[in-house]
């Protein structure tokens, strides 16, 4: 298990300095932040840059704040410097997305390079997204996973993957969502207050994870509110014991074992009364075939685990059932998206 530094370490006051005789006078602070802008951008100027991120599914059932696995559904951002800040956004929830510095792909970008030491230069931002808005998906961590990765890109730095987690634990609040959207695959994760550790391991595609996503949102701070401040002991000791099955299973690649884990008692029963027809679509998915049913994230999107070959009659199935009901639900069959966040020049 690889632990991640939350903040980065401080050079050491004994390590020595190279000192050399100035030959002009020194800029004063205002000017020499002017002309670190000025050059940077001038140095990126025909730079640009595509960040994709996947879309995560958290808890998987028992793994409750813990688990995950990044999926095929990708959030899209295109950027380059720019005299000023401009900012584009289209697909899912475009309308109500921010245009100005309180975006949150812009607004993380800024807080990385200050925390770095850096004056965040004005970019041009194009963001695609695909990954439905408050849906249990993880859309606000894609957004967050671009926001870092277009610091690295704005910087020049080559991207640590161990860093941009801790970066991104820090903005989050918990590596749940954001672990397998920048490792890929399936992660198991924790945050101690000063570190994050998670480790992770590839999922083979013979399992399909089928998102079945509703028209209507839930915020994760409506979903925790319905949650219990304590929980007993046999509830404590059921989830435990699916949790380190389930684990186990994945970490050996062997998704089908894992599925026999992946019941709950700490949330998804709480948070079920939340999403209309929720008894309903589960026995319908499991009617039509699923291995496994759990609720992705807070919600509402469940999600079933699929075999291959039986993808396309678990869908017209669960097409047939899913019309009977009040609301509108889309089905999303997606593979686990093994290589996780991406940053490439264009």
């Amino acid at each position: 298990m690889k632990r991640f530094p939350a903040t980065l370490p401080r050079r050491s006051s004994k390590t020595p300095r190279l000192r050399r005789t100035r030959t002009n006078p020194p800029l004063n602070r205002t000017a020499s932040k002017k002309l670190q802008r000025c050059c940077s951008f001038f140095h990126g100027v025909n730079e640009m840059y595509r960040i994709t991120v996947p879309a995560s599914s958290a808890n998987l059932g028992p793994g409750f704040d813990c688990m995950g696995v990044a999926l095929t559904l990708y959030n899209t951002v295109t950027l380059a410097p720019s005299p000023a800040l401009s900012i584009r956004v289209t697909g899912e929830s475009a309308t109500r997305i921010a245009r100005n510095q309180r975006n949150l792909v812009y607004a993380t970008y800024a807080r990385t390079m200050e925390r770095w030491g850096l004056d965040p230069q004005p970019i041009r931002l194009v963001q695609e997204n695909r990954v439905p808005s408050t849906r249990g998906l993880g859309s606000s961590s894609t957004a967050i996973v671009a926001g870092i990765l277009s610091a690295y890109a704005m910087a020049g730095r080559e991207v640590d993957r161990e860093e941009a987690l801790s970066l991104a634990t820090l903005a989050e609040g918990h590596p749940d969502n954001v672990a397998p959207a920048i490792l890929g695959g399936f992660t198991v994760s924790f945050f101690d207050g000063a570190n994050t550790y998670s480790i992770r391991q590839d999922v083979p595609s013979e399992v399909v994870f089928v998102a079945l996503v509703p028209d209507f949102e839930l915020s994760t701070r409506k979903a925790r509110e319905v949650l219990p401040k304590e929980v007993s002991q046999a509830d404590a000791v059921f989830n435990l014991s699916r949790g380190a099955y389930l684990s186990a299973a994945m970490m050996a690649g062997d998704v089908k074992k894992a599925a026999a884990a992946m019941e709950d008692r700490l949330h998804q029963n709480q948070r079920s009364v939340l999403i209309p027809g929720y008894g309903i679509i589960a026995d319908a998915a499991r009617s039509a075939g699923a291995m496994a049913v759990y609720l992705s994230g807070a919600g509402p999107t469940m999600m079933a685990l699929v075999e291959g070959e039986r993808v396309k009659g678990f869908t017209i199935q669960m097409r047939s059932a899913l019309e009977q009901l009040s609301n509108h639900w889309r089905i999303l069959p997606l593979s686990v998206c093994n290589g996780g966040a991406r940053l490439e020049r264009i």
